[in-house]
């Protein structure tokens, strides 16, 4: 990493990587380092910026702020850990101006978070976050803040998503991406990130999880008592588990329904009864 001075302020050579897979080494002050590392929004301004200067650099050789890139390259198709929302690919976090998030420390905090995932889910995430930071900084003897923690893990959270997703589209390429596995095997089964089940025309119910859900067989007939045949005495067609539920429940409801009705019946015969045997004893009185 190489520093300039300019003025008062010292420049740090840094590499940010934009969301197409073009990387840029930029000269950057510490406070909009600091800043990029905390801050999501300002990063994406930061990468639009000089993606906006690169794009202009391929159709005019000379830019007047080309001193400020002193490195563009396109990344292959291929992600690798590069193309990932590392923010800033080289940090300075302390004085000795070294990477903060290197891969042996990614992979320590997405271990960390699977060790601490209960307390998320339980406690307050700022004193989880603290516990991560320590104890990542006491294994890197830098001080990696809980705000650099949670940032990173939000960025890398974000980011399997989208793999997820485009893999998961049908016709998309596939896309390599070193920490997947590892996000996977944490947040996979999250209902967040995956819905327990799909439902569609062409596969029915399906459980992500396990595969297709095996289809229940029932038929529909206008009468309850005979689900095995239809009106013409041919075998119906049969449903599925969604349809399947769908009509029990209904033929629940209308079951309730009926038997309200037929106790309010019930009531009113008793009443009925009641009075009658009232206005009989007053007869009998009077007689």
């Amino acid at each position: 990493m190489e520093e300039n001075q300019i003025g008062s302020q010292t420049l740090t050579k840094v590499k940010l990587i934009h969301s197409s897979g073009c990387s840029f080494v930029v000269n950057l002050t510490n406070y909009e380092i600091n800043r990029a590392e905390t801050d999501p929004s300002f990063f994406n301004e930061l990468t639009e910026k000089y993606y906006k200067l690169y794009k202009r650099n391929l159709v005019m050789p000379v830019c007047s702020n080309t001193e400020d890139i002193a490195e563009v390259e396109e990344d292959s198709q291929i992600i690798s850990e590069e193309t990932e929302p590392a923010l800033l690919d080289t940090t300075p976090s302390t004085s000795n101006n070294i990477r903060v998030w290197t891969d042996a420390n990614i992979k320590n905090l997405i271990n960390l978070y699977k060790i601490h995932k209960n307390e998320f889910e339980s406690g307050i995430k700022k004193v989880v976050w603290k516990k991560i930071s320590k104890s990542l900084s006491e294994s890197t003897n830098t001080c990696i803040t809980w705000t650099q923690c949670d940032t990173k893990f939000k960025g890398l959270k974000e980011y399997y998503k989208n793999i997820k997703k485009h893999n998961d589209t049908s016709g998309n390429n596939y896309k390599y991406w070193s920490y997947f596995d590892a996000m996977e095997e944490l947040l996979g089964r999250n209902p967040e990130i995956t819905a327990p089940f799909t439902c569609s025309n062409a596969q029915g119910l399906r459980d992500v999880n396990r595969g297709p859900v095996t289809q229940l067989q029932s038929t529909v007939t206008r009468n309850d008592d005979d689900d095995s045949t239809a009106d013409d005495g041919q075998p119906a067609t049969p449903k599925s588990a969604f349809e399947f539920s769908h009509s029990r429940r209904k033929r629940k409801l209308d079951n309730t329904v009926e038997r309200r009705h037929r106790e309010k019946m019930e009531r009113q015969d008793r009443y009925l009864d009641l009075f009658e045997r009232l206005v009989n004893s007053l007869e009998n009185r009077n007689n």
